[in-house]
């Protein structure tokens, strides 16, 4: 809905206060931005704001006369509060899943395809902090992803000991046992079915430790060899996400 048509502009978003900036032609505009629990938003009368999950989270367009390209972003902003407020920017995909199939093809869409395979492949459900996603994939043993990480990126790796180690360049830290992964893939004979997970292209790594970040409770990815990715469809910088 463009906020020319809005009669009542929403102050909050679960636990996230919005603060509606001044806005006009000649002052040009501030950007979204998040500073602690507060959400700055652009009070545009041609933006957009659509509300998801009963208001709690939102996604927010800039007009894209306004968008600021020229550093990779496109004016797509989905923010509100997840355990905390939270403010990120997208790429077009998942503003184009929710206009097409609603909130629950917008969400789908974050998922990584690689997280969807390997959940269906392994039988095991997802968890998620923040933006990065873990699957657990019972029955994968060290050797093996080391194999598969040679198999595509040609080179050599060993998984290691990490402590308080940046996932992906996030402000998500993780400790335990890491192998950065180029792909990975299983045969028939390896008892999944073929070509179970391909090369992953978002940031990915296969991990047994525990994931900690700020305004999130840590989460345990211990037990099995785990398959941790970067959520789907962020923009800009991806480290900036939440």
């Amino acid at each position: 809905m463009f906020l020319s048509e809005m009669i009542r502009k929403p102050r909050r978003a679960g636990l996230a206060r919005l603060a509606w900036e001044r806005f006009s032609d000649d002052s040009g505009m501030i950007m979204p931005h998040r500073q602690n629990g507060i959400i700055h938003l652009p009070n545009c009368p041609q933006a957009e704001f659509f509300p998801l999950k009963g208001r709690a989270q939102f996604v927010f367009k800039v007009p894209n006369d306004f968008a600021r390209h020229d550093y990779g972003e496109s004016g797509i902003y989905f923010g509100g509060t997840d355990e905390q407020p939270f403010l990120a920017s997208l790429e077009e995909g998942p503003l184009e899943a929710l206009l097409e199939g609603g909130e629950e093809a917008f969400y789908d869409y974050l998922v990584p395809p690689s997280i969807k395979k390997a959940s269906q492949i392994f039988g095991a459900g997802y968890s998620r902090q923040g933006d990065i996603f873990a699957v657990p994939c019972p029955g994968l043993d060290w050797n093996l992803v080391e194999l598969n990480h040679l198999i595509f990126s040609e080179e050599p790796e060993i998984h290691e000991e990490v402590k308080d180690h940046s996932v992906f360049g996030t402000r998500h830290t993780f400790n335990g046992l890491w192998l950065q992964a180029a792909g990975f893939r299983v045969e028939p004979g390896d008892g999944y079915e073929p070509d179970a997970v391909s090369s992953l292209e978002l940031p990915s790594a296969f991990v047994d430790g525990v994931l900690t970040a700020p305004d999130h409770r840590p989460l345990e990815v211990r037990g099995a060899i785990h398959l941790v990715v970067q959520m789907e469809g962020l923009a800009g910088s991806r480290s900036d996400a939440e």
